[in-house]
């Protein structure tokens, strides 16, 4: 981009010259200053005490011949104020003579005072004073000083004729010096006359110039009023300089900024990525005012107080002067909103869209009802990006809600906040569950001004929540529960694709909560088909499948642990003619409760009673060694004896008794589980030929 078509900095950069003589914007510079050097230079070469004091009465030049009288070097008094040369008792005195010098109440001024040398020694001096103007920007004050000390105080006639003589060269010299610098003065004032023609000249030529830099900047203003694009102009300092309409648009009353550094104080302004963040110095403005050019610089800007979203594809150049020179920067913004709006949504439809089916097919894949809902509300809140997500179950009794929740770290957990009756919160109740029963959905952008009542604002912003959207999830035209998001870091408007995709979801959701609970039906079958499988329908006790089971487990469990196994077979003395005496029904009575009493001895959860056979019982005793076996076994036999179950027909008792065979091993591989049996059915047998009612152990080994 070339630069632009005048140098206005250079006017800016005079401006900027700090020194005590500086002019105005628009001074006869090149005429007044020369005239005012040129009596500096006059002050310097005079023979006295001459000096040049500006408007802050701070010396501007000193005559060499006065600054070695009072011991110094000129550069040593330049820029000093004469307050240095004056004695203190004559401050006051010498500054109202130089007031009345500036105010022009007179031409010149003469008095008597005392100057003060580099080493202290005070002089009596007679000063002469006069106001130079060479414009009314640029004035001088003059000093002449005599020193008359000698010439007051003379010590003899010699001393006082010696002072008159050299009064009087000094003074001829003054003279001679006067008339040389006089002669100069007009010769430069002639040379002004010129300078003056000259500048006339150009001034006329600048008129012209000017005339024409107007008409091509109201060219050049109506173009940057009419065009679409944003265009900002700044200095090297990264001050505005220029707002076109558009870009005062585009930047709601940026122009009221007058720096970028400023301007960042209210907008955000990201990388194309919309994650990275400029800094003040990294923008495509700053940087093409230090010398970059940008070509189609993508970025994003977010006000900070307010709801303004930008894209614009930014290209930036420096501005350079005739020598060129870097003077500034300048920026296109072309604003590309609405297509990376229309990227970003199909981006996020894709994305969702894929997400949607993987969600999906995790769902389908979740059969436990508490994992499957878990899973869900995880899903969710990475789907949505929101800050929070629950599922409230409604139970079929009423009471309250079983709610699931997957939140942010960085968030407060809702779960302890759960004692309040979710059931009394407004959108658990009418009208919105009829709301909700229809399949609407609930979007609140702001809770704030959401239609819910007190008590639910107090709820939501006691867990941080700002903006909330709330989706039913329906079985049958029947509420099951709610699934709700809740989004606590700022306030969010829920978009139309985003309400779509719930609405899609809470079907799969309904779906997927039907499988999983028809899961959860049928492992309830199996687990009591399960239990009807290994449970004895007469006694309530394990059946000799579930001890066939229960024995091997044990044995290889026991095998690893090289710990002991002990088995109790008991059976019901003369059984056989109990039934025979006394009916089926009561033999079944009978059954029963030997069955009760047995379970009722073997209290550990690890032993196991079951029915063997007929009437016959076993017990399975997991880290029982013989002697603790011989001990439970007596016990059985004494509590069933203790029921009194009346039996005529028994050979050794009017009761029924049991007689027990008890067996121990400890499981190898060297052992099978049928081995420990036939030991403890050898041992029943036995306890049967000794004459029943009685236990029988194994032998010692």
């Amino acid at each position: 981009m070339n630069a632009l078509p005048f140098d206005f900095y250079r006017l800016f950069n005079d401006l900027a010259v700090k020194s005590p003589w500086t002019l105005p914007v628009g001074t006869q510079f090149s005429s007044d200053r020369e005239a005012f050097v040129s009596a500096l230079n006059v002050c310097k070469q005079l023979p006295g005490i001459c000096l040049n004091l500006n408007k802050n009465r701070e010396i501007l030049a000193i005559s060499d011949f006065g600054a070695h009288y009072l011991g110094y070097e000129a550069s040593e008094l330049v820029g000093k104020s004469i307050d240095v040369l004056v004695a203190a008792a004559d401050l006051d005195t010498y500054h109202q003579k130089l007031d009345l010098l500036e105010r022009k109440q007179t031409a010149v001024q003469d008095w008597i005072g005392q100057q003060v040398c580099k080493d202290g020694k005070p002089i009596l001096v007679k000063i002469s004073g006069s106001l130079i103007t060479y414009s009314e920007a640029l004035k001088t004050l003059f000093l002449i000083c005599q020193d008359i000390d000698l010439y007051l105080n003379p010590l003899n006639l010699e001393e006082r004729l010696d002072a008159k003589t050299q009064i009087g060269n000094r003074t001829l010299l003054f003279s001679d010096e006067i008339q040389l610098r006089d002669e100069q003065l007009k010769q430069d004032n002639h040379k002004r006359q010129n300078h003056e023609v000259l500048l006339s000249q150009q001034a006329a030529q600048l008129a012209d110039s000017q005339l024409a830099l107007i008409n091509q900047m109201s060219i050049l203003q109506s173009i940057l009023d009419s065009i679409g694009d944003g265009v900002i102009v700044v200095d090297r300092q990264g001050r505005f300089l220029l707002f076109n309409p558009a870009a005062r648009q585009m930047m709601a009353q940026g122009s009221v900024y007058k720096t970028i550094a400023e301007w960042t104080t209210d907008y955000e302004c990201y990388y194309s990525n919309g994650i990275t963040r400029y800094t003040c110095e990294t923008l495509p403005l700053t940087r093409a005012a230090q010398g970059e050019e940008i070509e189609r610089e993508e970025i994003y800007l977010r006000h900070r107080h307010s709801s303004q979203e930008l894209w614009l594809s930014v290209s930036a150049r420096p501005i350079r002067n005739a020598q060129e020179d870097i003077r500034g920067g300048v920026a296109v913004l072309h604003n590309i909103t609405e297509r990376k709006q229309a990227e970003i949504a199909l981006q996020q439809l894709f994305q969702r869209e894929r997400l949607l089916g993987l969600l999906t097919r995790n769902l389908h894949r979740s059969l436990e009802l508490q994992d499957l809902l878990k899973n869900i509300v995880d899903e969710i809140r990475q789907l949505l990006n929101c800050d929070r997500a629950l599922i409230y179950r409604f139970q079929p009794s009423g009471k309250d809600a079983l709610i699931v929740e997957e939140s942010l770290n960085t968030h407060a957990s809702y779960l302890p906040l759960r004692d309040w009756k979710v059931r009394h919160l407004s959108f658990t109740e009418p009208p919105l569950i009829e709301q909700f029963c229809q399949g609407r959905l609930l979007a609140c952008d702001d809770i704030q001004t959401a239609n819910l009542h007190k008590a639910d604002i107090e709820l939501l912003k006691a867990v941080g929540v700002k903006s909330l959207l709330v989706v039913p999830i329906l079985q049958a035209e029947k509420l099951w529960g709610l699934l709700v998001m809740h989004q606590c870091n700022q306030m969010r408007q829920w978009q139309p694709i985003e309400v779509d995709l719930m609405e899609q979801l809470a079907t799969q959701i309904n779906l997927a909560i039907q499988q999983a609970e028809l899961y959860y039906q049928l492992a309830q079958a199996n687990a009591e088909l399960q239990t009807l499988a290994s449970i004895d329908g007469l006694t309530q006790i394990a059946n000799r499948r579930r001890f066939d089971e229960y024995l091997t487990q044990e044995w290889r469990r026991l095998s690893r642990e090289k710990a002991p196994l002990s088995l109790i077979i008991c059976d019901i003395d003369y059984f056989k003619a109990y039934n025979d005496t006394y009916g089926h029904q009561a033999g079944d009575a009978c059954l029963k409760q030997v069955a009760s009493t047995i379970r009722s001895v073997v209290k550990r959860p690890a032993d196991l009673v079951a029915r063997y056979g007929g009437e016959e019982f076993a017990v399975i005793l997991p880290n029982t060694s013989l002697d603790g076996a011989v001990l439970l076994a007596e016990s059985i036999r004494y509590q069933v004896k203790t029921l009194r179950i009346k039996h005529r027909s028994s050979a050794i008792n009017q009761y029924i008794t049991l007689s027990l065979g008890v067996a121990s091993l400890t499981p190898s591989m060297k052992a099978t589980p049928s081995q420990l049996i036939a030991i403890a059915d050898n041992k029943l047998y036995e306890a049967k030929n000794l004459g029943r009612d009685r236990v029988v152990i194994q032998s010692y080994v």
